[in-house]
């Protein structure tokens, strides 16, 4: 078949495609506008529409796509390239070697790897967004790059749903990085400098994308990352971490001192003071530092 389509890094072999503009990625849909056939074993005209359960007209989203491989894959339409084999190869010289298949999945696809979107279910096992910084993988001038907070925010999300964030910069023909994206990369580490300790080492609670508060939590600490909402650059007065139903300490990073908090039937309720608020220690998102946590797994953040 053709060369088909690549939509934020997936080079897909399958079909010739039309973008349709949806209100967001995840919601993007493709009209299979031709079926050609190229590099394939033992597939005639008449035979392919017979092994895709689709035709010229129909439309699918990325799942879909993702499907009409595995169905082309399964059906040996595809030359075997000897998956098996070569990743045998490869863990003999480097057993803790990772293989991610994402055409076709299985055994050979270590962990899942999402393109320019985070699920709002996050996927079971090891899982890594793979975004942009700006629109294209490549460099483009005058591309949009998302804003620090999009980014800071992005971060938080994927690691407090239990993911990596994988970060694509284009660099310029030079080989230089881009002015926008050294000043979000400085902007993202000025964050981190406050907040590493909510990001590194930790592991999600409830494996959750969504909401204000993103909770993340080590063997000690349970950290409620609150992200700055539309508008507003310093945090409420008062935060309430619903999942959080008794604790010994409450501290925000990056500022010295325990706050006043309290538990209740809502969760637990962190005071911030104004001297705290008007002097904060970072931008877009702060974390609340809570140790001797006990959660209730069934409240929602």
């Amino acid at each position: 078949m053709s060369n088909g389509f690549r939509r934020g890094g997936y080079a897909l072999r399958l079909l010739v495609v039309t973008l349709l503009l949806g209100a967001s990625l995840p919601s993007v849909a493709f009209t299979i506008t031709d079926i050609r056939l190229q590099g394939l074993q033992r597939v005639s005209a008449g035979t392919v529409f017979n092994v895709l359960p689709v035709k010229v007209g129909d439309t699918v989203d990325e799942v879909g796509v993702r499907q009409l491989m595995r169905t082309l894959f399964k059906s040996g339409y595809f030359k075997d390239i000897r998956m098996a084999e070569l990743v045998a190869k490869a863990r003999r010289h480097q057993p803790g070697l990772l293989v991610v298949d994402r055409g076709v999945g299985g055994r050979f696809e270590d962990y899942k790897t999402p393109e320019q979107a985070i699920p709002a279910r996050p996927p079971t096992g090891p899982w890594e967004s793979c975004i942009t910084m700006a629109e294209q993988w490549s460099f483009r001038c005058k591309d949009d790059y998302k804003s620090s907070r999009q980014l800071i925010h992005m971060l938080a999300r994927i690691v407090a749903g239990g993911g990596n964030l994988l970060l694509n910069v284009g660099p310029r023909p030079d080989g230089r990085l881009p002015r926008e994206a050294l000043t979000r990369l400085a902007e993202i580490g000025s964050w981190l400098r406050v907040n590493a300790a909510a990001i590194y080492g930790t592991r999600p609670v409830h494996r959750s994308t969504t909401g204000p508060l993103c909770l993340t939590r080590n063997k000690t600490t349970l950290y409620a990352i609150c992200l700055a909402e539309e508008g507003h650059d310093i945090p409420s007065a008062r935060i309430v971490v619903p999942a959080v139903r008794n604790a010994t300490s409450v501290e925000l990073l990056g500022v010295p001192g325990p706050l006043a908090w309290q538990c209740g039937p809502m969760g637990l309720t962190a005071e911030l003071p104004d001297r705290v608020r008007h002097a904060l220690p970072c931008r877009h998102a702060w974390t609340l530092a809570i140790t001797g946590a006990t959660t209730d797994p069934t409240a929602a953040t």
